[in-house]
């Protein structure tokens, strides 16, 4: 993990998770060959399961520009947290499946921890809360940890019924489904012609 702040803000937000042999949600992990890294963060917020795709403990392919397994995953991301230590925000990579980002910026005052967050998404993404106070400076706790993780579920589930969006993956997941459905109790071909 590349910073201190960055470090504390995982173990804030999730549980350092040894990826071979995990048997939980995966998100799309390696779980038996290490391919997408040793470690990830996950988090159980609610009945979900999240877990989380962080850069920098994705593998690193040494002179590959593109970095395709940090992009693979993150860029087929519906919301992506970026923990920024400073700087401005730019959306790190472009995808057309990314439709929002949570912004989380630390700020430490009297030895006390804060995080400044704040929420870019796509226009066609209607508005999700919950809402941001103004200012929107809370302090690192229980509370706003609850308030995060309810936020990010609520980011993906508002992009999944955004126009763009729920084309490409609301319908071919329910498709799928039925399909599933179909196979698994409707007659097969030979079992009706023998009828």
């Amino acid at each position: 993990v590349s910073t201190q702040s960055t470090g504390e803000f995982l173990e804030w937000l999730g549980v350092r998770t040894r990826l071979k042999g995990w048997s939980g949600y995966r998100g799309d992990l390696d779980v038996r060959t290490d391919t997408t890294g040793r470690y990830s963060y996950m988090a159980h917020h609610g009945d979900h399961e999240i877990m989380f795709h962080v850069a920098p403990m994705l593998p690193k392919m040494e002179n590959a520009e593109q970095q395709l397994v940090r992009k693979r995953r993150i860029g087929n991301d519906i919301t992506c947290i970026v923990f920024q230590d400073g700087g401005q925000f730019t959306p790190p990579i472009e995808s057309q499946v990314l439709h929002n980002y949570i912004v989380v910026s630390p700020i430490v005052h009297k030895g006390v921890t804060f995080y400044k967050v704040s929420v870019a998404r796509r226009q066609t993404v209607e508005k999700f809360g919950p809402p941001l106070a103004l200012p929107s400076v809370y302090e690192r706790n229980a509370t706003l940890r609850t308030y995060l993780l309810t936020k990010l579920v609520n980011a993906n589930l508002a992009a999944m019924r955004s126009p763009g969006l729920a084309s490409k993956i609301a319908y071919p997941a329910k498709m799928a489904f039925l399909n599933g459905l179909v196979e698994k109790y409707a007659p097969s071909k030979s079992r009706r012609s023998k009828q």
